[in-house]
């Protein structure tokens, strides 16, 4: 798969002061090097170069890999060797939360001798969040007419199976489940399954979009039925971009089987959006996040749900334990003993505590930032 990023775009991208060049790495870029050291040789005077590959936490870019070292460190390295520039004046922060622990294991898996200054992480999403237009529940008094809120956009492997369960346990008009695509292959594939009603309802969405690519996560401009999604429902079930398996695509799953060091914890907007909605939720991503959550300060809500699915492995089996528990909690619990949950102190310090801590860190992930200080790098060395 081969991307070419225009003059226009690439102009985009970098952010030259007296003190440093900042570029936002674009996933679409197809050669790193090409793209950007000759922009780098150019400006530079001594400053220090920051990449900044926030919005995303893969390991390459979409036209890698071509072998089981071209990942993303690989070209960052040859990138700088290509400028002539000191390693010590480069630093790389993505939105993978193990950025460091991974660029150390990547060195040392291919005996890699030079070593850029900062690798670390920054919370991209929640500054984008922040951005958002809040939403404000007007009948918090009321008892809401449904349990849980799950958006699936880009029908991933894991989403598509999610809804599957969910489907399979008559749960989807105990919820707002969406399932945006209007793929024939998709729905080819469901009907074979069995599943030939779910396919004929796609796509499932609250906002109009037929199509997952026409919705814009980071804009904030969102429609009515976006937010009533939330106002009519008490909890969501969050299906993550990353989950820490396999990325879709047999290339990228064949170079993931040569470096079995490669782990990523990705929080996107989907996890922040909780945190500001001030919304109760499960989360269905890597393996142990919500203890990276809980490391990172926020708090999560074991005094709700049994919170053990997070430490289970394959990831089909951790999806399962989510849904099955959901299903449990539908036939267990009514609207009115959620409400009363929910609205409890316990359960409102949480969520108020969340917000804040959410806001805090919204405001330090605001790229504009960066340059001064990114403390984050420290932190994930102790994860």
């Amino acid at each position: 798969m081969s991307f070419t990023l225009s003059a226009e775009d690439i102009a985009k991208d970098v952010t030259i002061t007296d003190d440093t060049i900042l570029i936002r790495a674009r996933f679409e870029a197809t050669d790193l090097s090409f793209t950007y050291s000759n922009i780098i040789k150019s400006a530079y005077t001594g400053q220090r170069v920051i990449f900044d590959f926030a919005a995303e936490s893969f390991f390459c870019t979409l036209s890698m890999p071509s072998g089981s070292n071209d990942i993303y460190y690989n070209r960052l390295h040859q990138l700088i060797d290509n400028t002539g520039i000191p390693y010590n004046n480069f630093e790389f922060y993505s939105g993978n939360i193990l950025n460091n622990s991974m660029y150390e294991c990547w060195r040392k898996q291919y005996n890699v001798t030079n070593k850029i200054k900062k690798v670390g992480f920054r919370l991209h999403w929640a500054y984008v969040v922040k951005r958002h237009h809040g939403i404000v529940d007007t009948h918090s008094d009321q008892v809401k007419p449904l349990y849980f809120c799950c958006f699936n956009a880009s029908p991933r492997r894991h989403r598509v199976l999610a809804v599957k369960m969910l489907w399979d346990r008559k749960l989807m008009d105990k919820g707002v489940v969406t399932f945006v695509s209007s793929d024939e292959g998709l729905k080819k594939s469901l009907c074979t399954d069995g599943y030939t009603q779910l396919a004929d309802m796609l796509p499932l969405s609250v906002d109009g979009h037929a199509d997952f690519t026409h919705i814009q996560p980071h804009s904030g401009n969102f429609n009515a039925g976006f937010y009533n999604s939330f106002s009519d429902t008490y909890f969501d079930i969050i299906t993550e971009t990353l989950y820490g398996e396999g990325h879709g695509t047999s290339a990228l799953d064949a170079v993931l089987a040569e470096n079995t060091w490669w782990k990523e914890i990705f929080l996107s907007e989907k996890t922040f959006r909780s945190f500001y909605y001030k919304r109760p939720f499960m989360l269905f991503s890597s393996v142990h996040s919500l203890q990276v959550l809980k490391d990172l300060g926020f708090k999560t809500f074991d005094c709700i749900f049994d919170e053990s699915y997070d430490s289970i492995e394959p990831w089909e089996d951790r999806l399962d334990s989510i849904i099955k528990q959901v299903d449990r909690f539908c036939k267990t619990t009514s609207l009115d003993q959620l409400h009363q949950k929910i609205q409890s102190p316990e359960v409102q310090s949480i969520l108020d505590h969340n917000y804040k801590h959410f806001l805090k860190l919204a405001d330090y992930s605001n790229i504009s930032l960066l340059p001064k200080s990114l403390a984050f790098t420290d932190f994930e060395k102790s994860l």
